[in-house]
């Protein structure tokens, strides 16, 4: 098992992770337990030249957006020393606290980590 140091921006916590495509990219990725899915911004999907999985419908938990066609890629992300080969969903642009966020990581890459999360200082790690 390995620890990863989280860091923490605006309450939500962000872990260092690679995505592996054509090429790989080093990513700050934020954590979603809420989510069962993993997003990558699609910029760097097609940097990546990841493999298209499909376009899937999709809306969101509180029904703002309601069948979205979403485009799904092939990839394999590195966290700390655990590989996983997943389809992540294409993200747009997300910007918090004027740094963009390259990804969102969901259950489908968090499953079978622990995650340590304090509060009070902010700080947290992921045991992978």
């Amino acid at each position: 098992m390995t620890n990863l140091q989280l860091t923490a921006l605006n309450s939500r916590f962000y872990a260092p992770c690679t995505a592996h495509g054509e090429k790989i990219r080093n990513l700050h990725a934020m954590i979603d337990t809420g989510s069962n899915v993993t997003a990558v911004r699609s910029d760097i999907c097609q940097d990546l030249s990841l493999l298209h999985a499909g376009t899937l419908p999709m809306g969101c938990v509180h029904g703002a957006h309601a069948d979205m066609l979403v485009q799904r890629y092939f990839c394999t992300i590195t966290l700390g020393k655990k590989d996983r080969r997943i389809i992540v969903y294409e993200l747009g642009k997300l910007v918090e606290g004027g740094n963009a966020i390259d990804a969102i990581l969901g259950l489908n890459m968090l499953e079978g980590c622990r995650m340590t999360l304090d509060w009070e200082r902010m700080e947290g790690t992921l045991e992978v």
